[in-house]
């Protein structure tokens, strides 16, 4: 895997060296531009006051629970997840492509992908989440079989440190709504991408109601929930802005010859439940036993309803680079 992808520094594109202790590096003009390894894990972010890398650092040094890859393969079945079964339905051939995975977190269910013979570029903008990821793959059941097929890296998704036309596939999953203005993201996608490369991203959609619901009714919940839990300054935006709206994301696409290929929306009853158990109980047991109920009434609703249909929250959108 290390011979496979290359790199370039994200500030300035120049082709990156290796020194003899895994760092990476390059000469601009005068100046030497150094990127730091940690156990093979290369921190591409830096050290930063951004308040959005500090507050996902202390989420992941107070809530990191070890991940589970004995059942990977639930994550993606929709009988609790529909949007998950409409991401992977969406996934093209996997075989020895390259995915870059960006802002992942914490999240195992994309270590799924390499039984597909995938080879999977695990990011995110927190060292602290790749550190602890990287060392929960090294113990596990998975490294034996799959340690060349996977790296880890601290990367900032606005400047990716990847040459032009060397990623086959980009995944995001509740990431670009972080974004006030994504057009420099989708620019980076269409600079990476090869040629008919794709991306796949799980966001939410506008939804008049439920941006209705959440600035009136909800509004005294959502506040306890947020004070309850914390909210990152970039979440706390976007939640106010409300979802992704179709012909605005086509208008970004559109300068960086970028083409949706799917717009799929789901979930409405079954978010509002989700999220309520979620953020107000904390019990994944009710969350589980219940939400089958609300994912049939939601697609009952959406089938017979157009209204609701267009209101349903959590949006699957890929893209293509043509």
């Amino acid at each position: 895997m290390q011979s496979i992808i290359k790199y370039i520094c994200p500030k300035t594109k120049i082709p990156l060296n290796k020194d003899k202790e895994g760092n990476l590096w390059c000469l601009n003009g005068k100046n030497y531009i150094y990127y730091k390894n940690y156990d093979l894990c290369i921190d591409f972010v830096g050290s930063s006051c951004n308040n959005e890398i500090a507050y996902y650092n202390e989420i992941y040094k107070k809530k990191i629970k070890s991940p589970d890859f004995q059942n990977l393969q639930h994550y993606w079945n929709g009988k609790i997840w529909p949007q998950n079964k409409i991401v992977f339905d969406n996934l093209p051939y996997l075989k020895d492509k390259i995915i870059l995975l960006v802002g992942n977190g914490i999240s195992e269910k994309e270590f799924f992908f390499l039984n597909f013979g995938a080879y999977l570029i695990y990011s995110d903008i927190s060292l602290v989440a790749m550190l602890f990821m990287k060392n929960a793959f090294d113990t596990s059941i998975l490294f034996e079989k799959y340690r060349n097929r996977i790296v880890f890296h601290a990367i900032d998704a606005l400047n990716l440190p990847f040459p032009d036309e060397s990623i086959d596939l980009i995944y995001g999953y509740a990431l670009v709504h972080h974004f006030k203005n994504p057009a420099r993201f989708f620019s980076e996608i269409h600079r990476v991408l090869k040629k008919g490369g794709e991306g796949i991203f799980m966001d939410d959609a506008y939804s008049p109601i439920w941006q209705f619901l959440k600035n009136t009714i909800f509004k005294p919940l959502q506040k306890y929930s947020h004070k309850k839990h914390g909210i990152s300054p970039e979440d706390l935006w976007a939640t106010r802005r409300g979802g992704f709206k179709r012909k605005i994301l086509e208008k970004y696409l559109e300068k960086f010859k970028l083409e949706i290929c799917t717009f799929t929306r789901v979930a409405f009853f079954s978010y509002l439940y989700s999220r309520g158990i979620e953020k107000l109980f904390g019990n994944k047991k009710i969350l589980k036993s219940g939400i089958p109920i609300f994912n049939y009434i939601d697609a009952l609703l959406a089938k017979n309803s157009r209204i609701f249909m267009e209101n349903q929250i959590r949006l699957i959108w890929g893209l293509k680079k043509v």
